[in-house]
């Protein structure tokens, strides 16, 4: 059940997981491409994280500092998004920070700087190479792998995509929603085979729906001739019964 303790502790541990592939450790060898990204640090930050509170919705497992060494502010990170922190990045060095919205600092000598709100966005991976982000998100999953983390990884994005499907049922939903809803799921290329197999499935629909109303059809004609022949059937014997009393 996604209340218990093991389900929090690898929730806990895709977050970190999450995190510490930003940020942790100094190597900036561009050559290098499991800078960033060590399983021990790891190990040690999913003990820290579970300690930290969110300073934006108050529990724990907030993962995403602010990287201004003084500041003791701490988030998960659609939190961090959430109070418009800011994301500073140099993707050639495999340097990515964030900074609380308070000491954001567009001076900073990092290339990209952007809210977190934007990350997300299709125009965010126009400013990385195909192959080099191919190259670092395959490393990150091998990474998962090796810690264990991979159920937690993908229990992540089933509750990501449960908030998505009540976010849509909800009566309220703008249509700016819908818009971003349908572009993050409709542009992945991952789920062409599930709009293959949804395809099939509302043909299917409207097959079952042909034949009911087929049915239906027939049933009415079967009521409607039940209908004539009583109607005929009182007739006659309406009939009958006036010859005998005369």
């Amino acid at each position: 059940m996604p209340g218990d303790q093991d389900y929090s502790r690898r929730k806990a541990g895709w977050l970190e997981l999450y995190s510490s592939a930003l940020v942790e450790c100094e190597d900036h060898d561009s050559c290098n491409n499991d800078r960033n990204f060590d399983v021990e640090s790891v190990k040690k930050e999913i003990k820290r994280g579970r300690k930290l509170k969110c300073t934006y919705c108050g529990k724990k497992g907030a993962t995403v500092g602010c990287d201004l060494k003084s500041c003791s502010k701490n988030y998960h990170f659609f939190c961090a998004k959430n109070d418009h922190a800011v994301l500073q990045a140099d993707g050639h060095k495999g340097i990515y920070k964030v900074f609380c919205q308070q000491h954001a600092d567009p001076q900073n000598d990092l290339p990209s700087v952007k809210p977190l709100s934007g990350v997300f966005h299709s125009h965010y991976s126009e400013q990385t190479k195909p192959r080099h982000d191919a190259i670092v998100k395959a490393a990150f999953l091998k990474k998962c792998k090796e810690a264990g983390l991979l159920d937690a990884l993908f229990e992540e994005i089933l509750d990501k995509l449960h908030l998505i499907q009540e976010r849509l049922m909800d009566e309220t939903t703008a249509e700016s929603d819908y818009e971003e809803i349908g572009t993050s799921l409709f542009d992945c290329r991952l789920f062409e085979d599930t709009l293959v197999n949804f395809q099939a499935a509302v043909e299917n629909q409207i097959h079952e729906s042909e034949e009911r109303r087929r049915q239906l059809k027939e049933e009415i004609e079967l009521l409607q001739d039940l209908k004539q022949s009583l109607c005929s059937g009182l007739q006659s014997s309406s009939t009958s019964d006036s010859s005998l009393s005369s």
